[in-house]
């Protein structure tokens, strides 16, 4: 009884283990940004594919979940230091005429 016992932890682990490789390599390797989150009273999903080279021009995705969204600014700017006391002018995103709810933009 007690061979199986360790068998049966060192099974477990190893099914541990794997799941948590296979679920964390789902991101490896890909540069695209991904947001789910709300921008004021609006919930946004947004896709950030950036640039090949830096400095460079990321394109940007940005699906609303309401069609009451008319307009979208984008801009690049720093998190921090003195770079994000002065973003600069912001971009407009363009709006789908497919779907009212998706935007496309580029910043860089």
């Amino acid at each position: 009884m007690r061979k199986i016992l360790p068998r049966a932890r060192a099974i477990v682990v190893l099914v541990i283990v794997l799941s948590a490789a296979l679920s964390l390599s789902a991101h490896v390797g890909s540069p695209d940004v991904y947001f789910e989150g709300d921008a004021g009273p609006y919930h946004l999903f947004v896709t950030v594919r950036v640039p090949q080279v830096i400095p460079g021009v990321a394109e940007i995705q940005i699906l609303c979940a309401t069609s009451d969204v008319r307009a979208i600014q984008i801009v690049p700017m720093r998190l921090s230091g003195a770079g994000s006391n002065f973003p600069p002018t912001p971009d407009l995103a363009d709006q789908s005429k497919e779907d009212p709810k998706f935007f496309t933009g580029a910043s860089g």
